[in-house]
């Protein structure tokens, strides 16, 4: 049992969640901000990056650029639909 409750621990951590006996992470950081490249010279051909906003929900983006959730989340491998953060750039297919 004791390995199944390290599983759980495991899980929650990956999952950005901590239990109040681990101490949750820093993320501050002491280096200043790299420059980068903007997303949208980064886009692949026949795409388009859509940052997310306060109050979005991935459904509505599609329906905003016609396109289906299939095709942004095969868009967007390893994206969390459930999870969407405010300035989080998803590609969006264009048709």
């Amino acid at each position: 049992q004791a390995g199944t409750a390290l599983k759980k621990l495991e899980a929650m951590e990956k999952g950005g969640l901590t239990s109040a006996k681990t101490p949750a992470k820093s993320t501050t950081s002491t280096r200043k901000p790299s420059s980068r490249t903007t997303a949208k010279s980064t886009a692949p051909e026949g795409t388009e990056i859509y940052t997310i906003k306060k109050g979005d929900m991935l459904y509505r983006v599609a329906a905003k650029f016609n396109v289906s959730l299939d095709e942004i989340t095969a868009a967007n491998p390893g994206i969390d639909i459930n999870r969407l953060q405010i300035g989080q750039e998803i590609i969006i297919p264009k048709k």
